[in-house]
């Protein structure tokens, strides 16, 4: 031990040594003011230089004491360096060869004092596991499909990811109704993807990056036109599963108004309460407004909650109050309120909600997409639907009591499907 500390002073004083620069010469100026410091800078040098020679010679002389006494290598020794003599090498090479076999042999003898029952229970258990493994490779993995989409599958079964916008109930219901519908028809497996109507194009994105399947909130032939025309082939209409949807402004029935147009005689005048700033409904309220001349009328645009509070809150204390709205909506279901005539068609004409599905799903799993194209309700049934899912606070729950209540019509989309 003596001797390795040895060799690192005499290692630490050549490289302090050998940081001490040269003197420059004689015929140049001097490196320091005078020149008795240039003959004391070498000095120094030579000093250190010596003292680390010394103690590396004595650190050779003592290497056999110290290694005795200490039972340590030189730092030659740990490194690896060269040995002078033959037999040490070989000794060193056996002392290698001994320890390896007493590891080895003290791991074979942990081995065998493993308990017999213990040993018992891996080898039975060991043909359950590959079993298993057999199982899982041949039998769960996905069938091949030229999607190379690795969210296709989801333990062995179609995964079918539903696009729909969680701040609309028609949208939020009819994809619980669908979503039970080949839960309990068709094997396969369901996730839904709400994306907020703020981000209504998040929607449109995730179809045409193929990262949704489906999306049953399509409003066609004037809201969502421009969508589906900028989609072109990437995304395929399934058919409409509703149709006589309408757009509009909604009011109270005990409001003294039927149209639009007498809005603008109308003297308490002030706000019309909309849905997303985004939405196609907003910028139809705004172009209403134009047309129809209500110029004592302005549209904020929030969400359909938004709307729906203020709608309930006017309600109650009998004020008059506009809404943008569509129908079916539950709202025409709980209280009495109506759609006023839109005789300028500024809202567009009666419009159908569809089902689309990008191209990439319906190229691969053509029986399901038969499947949701079957799939029919009318306004009344829709009305019925949703208003039991707010009354219930969950759609899921009303999509499941809706099924086993109407049994026939549900047996009809599954045979109508079969049968082509």
């Amino acid at each position: 031990m003596i001797g390795i500390f040895k060799r690192l002073i005499a290692w630490l004083l050549e490289k302090v040594a050998n940081k001490i620069s040269e003197p420059p010469k004689v015929e140049q100026e001097g490196y320091f003011e005078k020149p008795s410091e240039e003959t004391l800078q070498q000095e120094i040098k030579n000093i250190l230089l010596n003292t680390a020679a010394s103690l590396r010679k004595k650190k050779r002389e003592d290497t056999s004491e110290t290694s005795t006494e200490d039972g340590e290598d030189s730092i030659d020794d740990l490194v690896g360096g060269d040995f002078t003599d033959k037999s040490k090498e070989e000794e060193v090479k056996l002392s290698f060869l001994e320890k390896m076999t007493e590891t080895l042999k003290s791991c074979k003898d942990k081995i065998f004092e493993i308990p017999r029952w213990v040993k018992l229970v891996a080898i039975a258990t060991l043909p359950v596991c590959i079993i298993y493994i057999i199982f899982y490779i041949f039998l769960v993995t996905p069938p091949a499909t030229n999607s190379e989409d690795i969210f296709r599958y989801k333990k062995g079964k179609p995964l079918v990811r539903i696009g729909y916008v969680k701040e609309w109930p028609t949208s939020t219901v009819i994809t619980s109704l669908i979503s039970e519908a080949m839960d309990t028809n068709l094997n396969v497996d369901i996730t839904a993807k709400g994306i907020s109507q703020n981000t209504l194009t998040d929607l449109w994105q995730m179809m045409f990056t193929n990262r949704a399947d489906i999306t049953p909130s399509v409003w066609l032939p004037d809201t969502h036109a421009a969508f589906v025309l900028d989609a072109g082939d990437s995304i395929v209409d399934l058919g409409a599963w509703l149709t006589g949807a309408r757009l509009g402004l909604v009011v109270p029935e005990y409001m003294n108004v039927n149209s639009i147009e007498d809005l603008a005689e109308y003297s308490d005048g002030g706000v019309i309460y909309g849905i997303d700033p985004d939405s196609k409904l907003h910028h139809m309220t705004e172009r209403a407004i134009e047309i129809y001349g209500l110029a004592n009328y302005r549209v904020i645009g929030k969400s359909d909650k938004y709307m729906v509070s203020k709608l309930e809150e006017a309600l109650k204390n009998k004020r008059p109050i506009v809404v943008a709205a569509w129908t079916p909506h539950w709202m025409f279901g709980e209280w009495k309120v109506k759609m006023l005539s839109d005789p300028l068609e500024v809202f567009g004409r009666s419009e159908d909600i569809h089902i689309f599905a990008s191209a990439d799903f319906y190229n691969n799993f053509p029986d399901i997409c038969d499947f949701l194209s079957k799939i029919k309700l009318d306004l009344k049934g829709l009305s019925d639907l949703m208003a039991s899912a707010r009354r219930l606070n969950s759609a899921a729950t009303a999509s499941n009591k809706w099924m086993l209540s109407n049994k026939e019509e549900v047996l009809k989309w599954v045979k109508d499907s079969n049968n082509e």
